[in-house]
């Protein structure tokens, strides 16, 4: 457009020069020294879209008449003078009527050919509102895709969500029916434990309460240990994950707040309740402890009333069985030692086997807890790797895109301005044939002035050279019509350049726009790839 702007002022001022021109010679080939009317062509329509001045075969048509008018004048002032002006004269307003109505036939030509324009603008101007339409709609088509997109990724990932729920909540009861089993068990071992112990005494139950409670203080203890060391892994866990997402997810750390905030809460939720079974539990022990205590105090009792019983019946017996009696109680307490002796051994070795067992489940818990935790580690890290590396790719692929499309601007632009050179070079060029041709015209001039006083002064006695000067001055009349037709045909041909220019012009700012199309067609891409690494990291951390 710029070009285009340039090129019309640089006609303008070129055609604004010639009409001077034109006026100067009229007025000095006048009847008598009078200056002709010539009325100034109309300026150049303004279009609402471009600026465009009228074809250059116009205003040479119009020079040419012009140029034919001073001829025809001077041929009538030359007759007049000579005689024959009447005739002369009609001839000369015969000519002029027939260019006047050939003037008005190219002035509505003109005028019609502006009309088309125009109506051709329109036309173009409305394909392109349509052409602007159809891509908005396009565009809204593949918003609305996207935002279905979307909603399917929404659903897609609460169906997951309730599955992985569903899972959580199927493993939690699978853990609930493993511990009741082990409490079944446990309670049956403590059932044959206190069968096997009936026949202990208040010593050993006391002994064996008192170790009892240093195991379960022993056990608490190990256990807050072990969580306050889980608490303390976690959290750093979570400091190092909060460290590495900074750098790398801070548009979506509200996501990530609200995401460590639930896993908190089900942290605590699992811990409350573990809180709360190992209290049942130690609440479960503690009444079992006291029936076991009522228990032995039944047997107690049972065993001090035998034993009075046995003691009257001793008495009763002491003449006559002393001997016997007394061997089959020594026989009978060696006995009740040895089997509390091998009870007492084989409930140690069962809580030993027992403690062993459950250290191992802890320490194998731990450690699978342990792997778990560094393999989710070093996936997420080589995500973020991966995330980082192919964000560095996407960096470097688009810095070499805005290097080759600011390369190929500066190389159009290069382009553009070596046409504008040569096209200006070009002008200048006319403008100095142009002013030659003023040149000569003007010495021709003189000449005709100087061919004119030298008639006046040897009209009869040169009469063969008046005529041979006519003829020379026919001749010239014909090498400047044949002038201004190759001029008319440089302005065609520099015309036909524009229009080059133009389509072309108009040819890159469409591929520009359809680079543009392409560019934001991959930024979408882009940005739904970061939409699913983005949701796979976030069901990796899930």
């Amino acid at each position: 457009e710029e070009v285009a702007r340039l090129q019309a002022q640089a006609e303008k001022k070129r055609l604004e020069a010639e009409i001077k021109r034109m006026e100067v010679k009229l007025q000095q080939g006048g009847d008598d020294g009078k200056v002709r009317s010539w009325k100034r062509p109309p300026p150049p329509a303004q279009s609402s879209s471009t600026s465009s001045a009228p074809p250059s075969w116009a205003w040479a048509s119009r020079a040419q008449a012009a140029g034919e008018l001073t001829d025809e004048a001077d041929k009538a002032n030359r007759g007049r003078q000579f005689g024959g002006v009447g005739a002369m004269a009609v001839a000369e307003q015969e000519r002029h009527e027939r260019l006047e109505d050939e003037e008005r036939e190219r002035q509505k030509r003109m005028i019609q050919e502006g009309k088309d324009r125009a109506e051709r603008r329109r036309i173009e101007d409305r394909e392109r509102d349509e052409r602007r339409q159809q891509e908005e709609a396009r565009l809204e088509e593949q918003k609305r895709i996207a935002q279905e997109w979307r909603e399917k990724e929404a659903r897609e990932r609460q169906i997951a969500e309730e599955e992985r729920q569903r899972a959580q909540a199927q493993e939690e009861q699978r853990r609930r029916e493993h511990e009741a089993k082990i409490a079944a068990s446990r309670e049956a071992d403590l059932k044959l434990a206190q069968q096997a112990n009936d026949e202990l005494l208040q010593e050993t139950e006391a002994r064996h309460a008192a170790e009892r409670e240093a195991e379960l203080a022993e056990e608490s203890r190990r256990q807050q240990e072990f969580q306050a060391q889980q608490e303390a892994e976690r959290l750093k866990h979570v400091e190092a994950q909060a460290e590495i997402r900074k750098e790398y997810d801070s548009i979506r750390q509200t996501d990530r707040e609200r995401e460590q905030q639930a896993e908190q809460e089900r942290r605590t939720e699992f811990e409350t309740k573990r809180a709360e079974e190992d209290k049942a539990h130690l609440e479960r022990l503690e009444t079992e402890k006291r029936a076991r205590q009522e228990r032995e105090k039944q047997r107690k009792q049972e065993i001090e009333g035998m034993r009075q019983k046995e003691e009257q019946e001793f008495d009763e017996l002491k003449k006559q069985e002393l001997h016997e009696s007394l061997l089959r109680r020594q026989k009978y307490l060696a006995e009740a030692e040895v089997r509390r002796i091998q009870d007492e051994e084989a409930r140690k070795e069962r809580e030993e086997q027992e403690r062993k067992e459950l250290d191992a489940q802890e320490r194998k818990r731990r450690a699978e807890w342990e792997d778990r935790m560094k393999r989710e580690d070093k996936e997420r890290a080589a995500t973020l790797e991966k995330l980082r590396l192919e964000d560095e790719a996407r960096e470097k692929a688009r810095k070499e895109r805005d290097e080759q499309d600011r390369l190929e601007l500066e190389k159009r632009q290069r382009e553009w301005k070596e046409q504008e050179d040569a096209q200006k070079e070009k002008i200048a060029a006319l403008l100095r044939q142009e002013k030659e041709l003023q040149e000569r015209q003007a010495e021709m001039v003189k000449q005709e002035e100087a061919k004119k006083a030298e008639l006046e002064a040897q009209a009869l006695r040169e009469e063969e050279e008046r005529l041979a000067e006519e003829k020379k001055a026919e001749e010239e009349k014909l090498k400047r019509e044949e002038e201004l037709e190759q001029l008319r045909l440089k302005e065609e041909a520099l015309l036909q350049k524009e229009k080059e220019m133009q389509q072309k012009a108009e040819e890159e700012s469409k591929k520009i726009e359809a680079e543009l199309e392409k560019a934001k067609k991959e930024e979408a891409e882009e940005k739904a790839r970061q939409e699913e690494a983005q949701r796979i990291a976030d069901e990796k951390q899930a």
